[in-house]
């Protein structure tokens, strides 16, 4: 098992850099189950009467998308998924309980992102009962505001810049929040490394936390882009886990408490030509306490204290592709297709993974998905919540 650990610390504005480097042993004991608690664990449940699995209106509003990957974080307290479109620069939400999308019109919406090259991520703050989004400016700037469903409002937190050799666009996995400090843990990729950053909202500061042991897919002109990776947290091991896509795919554990990395022996599930991912397609489930991924249609869940892969294969008879383009699934009635960049959340009030967005690739180009899909991994079964507006053709 490789370990590493670097720790750096940016002061703000000077960006100052002090540093320390160290090796040492993965430690693997949890922290308690107290600090460990999540908003998932003191999640709330469905009104009585509520038929969760039941699609919703198959031809309600919905936000747009399109080729720019929406990002999304479940605020378990409402019992609504948080998504900012940033097609339209509008915020949605999405009740889990009867299936429908709202457009909520707060009297101010963020300044994002809205480039492909220069995305926004959402998280949720269980401290704060907030959702916070980050969005990378163009000029190496970190933007954060914060949203609350109850009040229907996005207020501006801070905003701080990273030292621009790091900054060489967002194309990283989603943020993870820390229960335990309650920082954001940002992983970015720059033109010749990828670092691992942490967001403070209370002093309103980014941290440099280590060199992320993420490999290089090769290099053209003197960049080096990375393989596409995805970050997750695991609360019952209290590790961020980091899931590299590609030949060689790898497994990593990064210690928030130590800022130590640790190589896995597992290796993700192979993905062939998986270097387009947006970062949203890992969550953790904390019914069956594994880290989740779906990439191009194929499943896969990681056991952080087994140090165990799983492929999950399609249920017989479901029509779930394991293909990115479409082929002849085009019924509602069949699994989702094989898409990418689409986003993945856990729902905790129905103990679901829920799958929004992405595209696929078509014989008339590029085609967005505006579903809504649910995954039981109790029955292994997915569910279609919304269906698309408009029929999905590749004619």
């Amino acid at each position: 098992m490789r370990v590493t650990k670097v720790a750096t610390t940016v002061a703000v504005g000077s960006l100052l850099l002090v540093g320390a480097g160290c090796t040492s042993a993965d430690s693997s004991a949890p922290v308690s189950s107290a600090t460990a608690a999540t908003a998932a664990d003191q999640a709330a449940h469905c009104p009585p009467g509520s038929t969760p699995d039941t699609p919703g209106p198959p031809h309600q509003a919905r936000p747009t998308g399109d080729l720019f990957e929406l990002t999304a974080a479940m605020d378990p307290q409402s019992q609504r998924m948080v998504v900012w479109d940033p097609v339209s620069q509008t915020t949605w939400t999405f009740d889990v309980c009867t299936n429908t999308w709202q457009p909520m019109h707060p009297t101010r919406e963020p300044g994002l992102a809205s480039s492909p090259s220069f995305r926004n991520r959402l998280v949720y703050d269980a401290r704060t009962h907030q959702t916070l989004a980050l969005s990378l400016t163009r000029t190496g700037g970190l933007d954060v505001w914060a949203y609350s469903v109850q009040a229907n409002r996005w207020t501006p937190l801070s905003s701080t810049s990273f030292p621009y050799e790091v900054v060489f666009h967002l194309e990283s996995s989603n943020p993870v929040v820390d229960p335990v400090t309650g920082r954001v843990i940002v992983l970015l990729h720059g033109a010749s490394n990828t670092t691992l950053w942490a967001y403070d909202p209370a002093s309103g500061t980014v941290t440099l936390q280590a060199g992320a042991p993420v490999l290089a897919s090769g290099c053209l002109a003197g960049y080096c882009p990375p393989l596409p990776s995805l970050l997750s947290y695991d609360p019952i091991a209290d590790r961020a886990v980091l899931t590299l896509l590609g030949a060689p795919g790898a497994t990593w554990t990064y210690d928030l408490r130590t800022g130590i990395w640790a190589q896995k022996h597992a290796a993700p599930p192979p993905l062939t030509g998986a270097y387009f991912e947006s970062g949203g397609e890992a969550t953790f489930d904390t019914d069956v306490r594994r880290t989740l991924i779906y990439v191009k249609g194929v499943m896969g869940t990681y056991d952080t204290a087994t140090d165990r892969w799983t492929v999950i294969a399609p249920s017989p008879g479901s029509g779930w592709s394991t293909q990115a383009t479409p082929a002849k699934q085009t019924s509602p009635q069949m699994g989702p297709l094989g898409r990418q960049s689409e986003t993945l959340v856990y729902d905790p009030i129905n103990q679901r993974i829920l799958m929004l967005g992405g595209y696929v690739l078509t014989a008339k180009g590029w085609q967005s998905l505006d579903d809504v899909w649910a995954y039981n991994p109790a029955s292994n079964t997915w569910t279609q919540l919304v269906a698309p507006k408009h029929p999905f053709t590749e004619q």
